[in-house]
């Protein structure tokens, strides 16, 4: 039997030392991020303001040390636990020169794994890049288990109280999984609205469903959802950028109506009281919850009405300053990802590349076991930079490529913006497409164990689920790039979404191919589901589609769709563009508003005057891009025309009546008028 106080004492050692190793390391990596962000542009303009985080700052880099560190120390004491184990009363204690080199293979083990597993999260932080195999990456970890089996073998070979013990165990955890049981759906109330699921994806285009025709086999689980519901095919966002969609979405306004133009409002902007359908599920006895990653940061900054909120953290100093940290720490990186997101920083919410949908399907699971729940979730993994982890990135990829978007588009920050407007070569585009076809079936797959669970809990009769995207995006069309929202240019890829319900009272296999809005969600919800109404019909601009949802019903009605453009971000996107200034000088640092990225207010009028606007209307589209002198007016005929490069505004019948829309659409901001010239200004006496 081997001594208990010697196995104590080396078990102990094994801990301080793997502890102490791995602690310096971290501690390095972060002396080496602060050395090599002092040459970095964005990070310098972002020191001061970073100064004032105080000892928040200190508090997490001792966190990320200290969680490092005790990693370590449990690597350390398991390697020198299962070794003393197996060596016995009479083997020698090889010291701490066995337990250093024992936890350093064991971590570097570790780390390859999670490199294989997420190689454009901690690819740019290792020095030999991510990592791309054939094979699951698990496999990288059996040498491990099986030297742990070896020591356990050797152990339970000599000192059979030990397998005796080992066989009670394995009785008492076969006994505890057969007793357990997942719990069984609730009973609903009868007249009790019904659930509602919302799974949404960001940057999802129409076109990129396999069940909409798309050539490769993206999304086999919607497609399924495609055959039990309805399909709205051509259902376009007002505003292709995220936050402004989502308040249209879920209030049934448009953006000049709820507010919110742009991405980074700020708190005055934010502080207006919005009704939601969110907040009507509430009031009606449902669980709100939104669940999402990094594309969620929005979330917190507005009471959209959910009681439980698991997202990002929204964009402010401290957030950069956590995201440029952890970054660049390989360690904290490989050990804290795959921590439950109690225990893990929340940091690891807004990582572009860190966005696993599967972790979204888990959370989303979570909430169906309330009585009644109204589920909100925002997979990020379709979104820029598309990095999706194994084996999705190389599902749709050519194995061969070896230029620099090997495994997420390179362009994820906001310091990348004005790269993100540059054309690629044919190679990297289509590599960069093929990444992002992998993202949106990684996202269709966790979806589908969602819908599993749905069914499994026997819950699927008493659920409206719906799948949508905020908007759609560019991938390299031509005059494109990958920017979504810049303007009405070219194809309708920005815009033009998926829009799926399904669920009781919903018809099966039906499909909708006349434009309607995103806009129209909530007022959908709502009738669908039972709430009650966001607000009178009048006083919203969506419309139900409840009836064309249900079996038999009519096609939606015959109406206008209409959207505005986003922010530049980097520029004027014409040469007779409206002009103001690209990300640099657009946004700063609200100290007011712990230190939230916003637009200063001076440009907040001349962006909105700036802003494309377009207008859909049967088969038509209508497109108005204002200049620095007058505005420019075109129009598309899409059954003739789907790529948009004849203008029809001279010809067509329906160019009068469209350019009344328009005009009715623009004179309907609360705020603002159109001038003689044909823009959108502030009111008179505003």
């Amino acid at each position: 039997m081997s001594d208990p106080r010697s196995l104590g004492k080396s078990t102990i050692r094994g801990a301080l030392v793997g502890g102490v190793a791995l602690g310096a390391l971290q501690a390095l990596a972060i002396g080496w991020a602060a050395i090599t962000s002092a040459d970095d542009a964005t990070t310098a303009r972002a020191a001061q303001a970073v100064e004032r985080l105080g000892d928040e700052k200190l508090h997490f880099v001792l966190g990320l040390i200290g969680g490092v560190a005790l990693c370590g120390a449990l690597l350390g004491a398991a390697q020198a636990l299962l070794r003393g184990l197996a060596r016995g009363p009479s083997g020698r204690d090889r010291g701490t020169g066995l337990d250093l080199l024992a936890t350093g293979l064991l971590t570097l083990l570790w780390v390859l794994y999670q490199d294989a597993r997420i190689p454009a999260l901690l690819g740019p932080s290792l020095p030999w890049g991510g990592v791309d195999l054939p094979f699951d990456p698990q496999f990288i970890l059996y040498p491990a288990g099986f030297w742990a089996v070896a020591m356990l073998g050797i152990t339970l070979r000599r000192e059979r109280g030990l397998r005796r013990a080992g066989v009670v165990a394995a009785a008492g955890l076969a006994l505890t999984g057969a007793t357990s049981a997942p719990p069984g759906p609730a009973t609903p109330n009868a007249g009790a609205p019904l659930n509602v699921l919302v799974l949404a994806a960001d940057s999802v285009r129409s076109d990129r469903l396999s069940g909409l025709g798309y050539g490769r086999p993206t999304t086999p689980h919607v497609d399924t959802l495609m055959t039990q519901g309805t399909t709205f095919s051509h259902a376009y966002s007002a505003l292709a950028n995220t936050s402004p969609s989502w308040l249209s979405m879920l209030s049934g306004l448009y953006p000049h109506n709820h507010g919110i133009r742009h991405m980074f409002p700020a708190s005055w902007a934010r502080a207006r009281s919005l009704p939601t359908v969110v907040h009507r599920a509430a009031e009606a006895g449902l669980k709100t919850t939104a669940i999402s990653d990094y594309a969620g940061d929005f979330f917190p900054l507005f009471d959209a009405g959910f009681q439980t909120q698991r997202v990002a953290p929204p964009l402010n100093v401290r957030t950069l300053f956590e995201r440029a940290l952890i970054m660049r720490s390989p360690l904290a990186l490989a050990f804290f990802e795959p921590m439950p997101e109690r225990v893990r920083p929340q940091i690891f919410r807004y990582l572009m590349t860190a966005a696993d949908p599967e972790r979204i399907a888990d959370e989303i699971i979570d909430t169906l076991d309330a009585p009644g729940f109204f589920t909100v979730a925002f997979f990020s993994t379709p979104h820029l930079p598309f990095a999706a982890p194994w084996p999705w990135f190389r599902v749709f990829t050519d194995p061969n490529y070896a230029g620099p978007h090997r495994f997420a588009y390179d362009v994820g920050t906001l310091a990348d913006i004005k790269r993100a407007q540059e054309a690629l070569p044919a190679e990297d585009a289509a590599h960069v497409n093929a990444l992002y076809d992998g993202a949106v079936a990684a996202t269709d797959a966790a979806i589908g164990r969602v819908l599993e669970a749905l069914d499994a809990r026997g819950l699927r009769d008493r659920t409206l689920i719906v799948f949508l995207a905020d908007h759609g995006e560019n991938l390299f069309e031509v005059g494109q790039t990958t920017l979504h929202g810049r303007w009405f240019r070219g194809g309708d890829e920005a815009n033009r979404v998926p829009l799926i319900l399904a669920g009781p009272g919903v018809g099966a296999g039906v499909r909708h191919d006349a434009p309607v809005s995103l806009v129209d969600l909530a007022p959908t919800l709502t009738a669908l589901a039972g709430l009650p109404e966001v607000a009178p019909a009048a006083a919203l601009d969506g419309v139900s589609l409840a009836d064309s949802a249900r079996a038999g019903g009519p096609p939606p009605p015959e109406r206008p769709v209409f959207a505005e453009s986003g922010t530049w971000l980097s520029g004027p996107v014409l040469p007779d563009s409206v002009v103001y200034p690209d990300i640099a000088g657009l946004l700063r640092e609200d100290e007011t508003d712990d230190g939230q990225v916003v637009m200063r207010p001076r440009y907040e009028n001349v962006v909105v005057r700036a802003k494309h606007r377009a207008v859909w209307f049967r088969d038509h589209k209508l497109v108005y891009e204002p200049t620095r002198d007058a505005t420019r007016v075109q129009l598309f005929d899409l059954t003739k025309d789907p790529a948009q490069t004849q203008d029809v505004l001279e010809t067509d019948p329906l160019a009068k009546p469209m350019r009344e829309m328009l005009q009715q659409y623009l004179s309907a901001d609360p705020l603002r008028e159109v001038d003689l010239r044909g823009h959108v200004v502030p009111r008179r006496g505003g």
